[in-house]
């Protein structure tokens, strides 16, 4: 009878010595567990703070962008109205230009008429012709200023487009990992 309490207490010791070996090897396993959950916890939390310097960075941008695009505007509206003024004196010239051409028609008509006074005509046409000349180079210039002007605006207006268009899709972006941050956490 001895001997089989003693077996009995010898075989509960062993169980009791395998049922400690499982319990620790389960703690040990959901420490591990638990560091990693941390581990992610804290990676999770240096993203999140990434991703709000990221988002206060576009923010000052977007802010930086809206000022130049206010200031585009009224570069634009300077532009119209500077537009306006070069067109009204394109109109004035060509106005002009035509009262020059009638001027050298009646001159011709003249010289015609009286050969006495041809070389007197001859130079007041060269001089006209001269300011015509002056006043198409002008118009050209003008016009071509214009055009780079217009030219300008235009690049600068789609190169804003895109960047406007490019902070939009990373706005997408930002709010998705936001969302699939908040999904995680729940």
């Amino acid at each position: 009878m001895k001997l089989l309490s003693v077996k009995i207490v010898l075989l509960f010791n062993l169980a009791l010595s395998a049922l400690c070996v499982v319990q620790w090897s389960r703690e040990t396993r959901l420490l591990g567990d638990l560091e990693a959950v941390g581990k992610a916890d804290h990676s999770k939390s240096e993203d999140i703070v990434k991703l709000s310097d990221v988002v206060k960075k576009w923010e000052a941008e977007i802010s930086r962008l809206d000022n130049r695009v206010q200031e585009l505007v009224i570069l634009e509206k300077t532009n119209t109205s500077t537009i306006g003024a070069l067109n009204r004196d394109l109109r004035r010239a060509e106005n002009a230009k035509l009262a020059l051409d009638r001027q050298v028609a009646s001159y011709k008509e003249a010289v015609s008429r009286q050969n006495d006074n041809i070389k007197q005509q001859n130079d007041s046409i060269a001089k006209q012709n001269e300011i015509i000349r002056d006043q198409n180079d002008s118009l050209k210039k003008v016009a071509e200023e214009r055009n780079q002007l217009v030219t300008t605006v235009n690049e600068r207006t789609t190169a804003l487009n895109d960047t406007v268009n490019k902070f939009n899709a990373f706005v997408a972006q930002v709010e998705q990992a936001q969302a699939a941050a908040k999904d995680q956490k729940k």
